[in-house]
């Protein structure tokens, strides 16, 4: 989900030059103040792909994945999960208000 999540982001030039988007480095020519995820004021362009991120079909159907399911149902010690349609996933940007990547 990280190499896709990154991927997705990587027109915005938020990553480094000739890096695997799975390592999630940021391009060190950025002002990592820039880079924040939403509600924390990101560079204009970043803004549409940082809300449509959680709606691709990748990451519904690695939500909807069994294994992802049970795991969470198991390590929080539910009998039954529901999904809820909300955004959770978030970039932080080293030098950023938010911590590292």
């Amino acid at each position: 989900m990280r190499e896709h999540y990154f991927h997705h982001l990587s027109p915005t030039g938020l990553l480094a030059p000739n890096t695997h988007p799975r390592d999630g480095i940021l391009n060190p020519s950025n002002d990592p103040l820039s880079f924040q995820g939403v509600g924390r004021h990101p560079q204009s362009q970043c803004i549409q792909l940082l809300e449509c991120a959680p709606t691709t079909p990748e990451y519904n159907a690695f939500c909807k994945h069994p294994a992802v399911r049970t795991f969470v149902r198991n390590f929080m010690g539910w009998e039954q999960e529901t999904m809820l349609q909300r955004a959770m996933m978030r970039h932080n940007c080293p030098g950023s208000l938010l911590g590292g990547m």
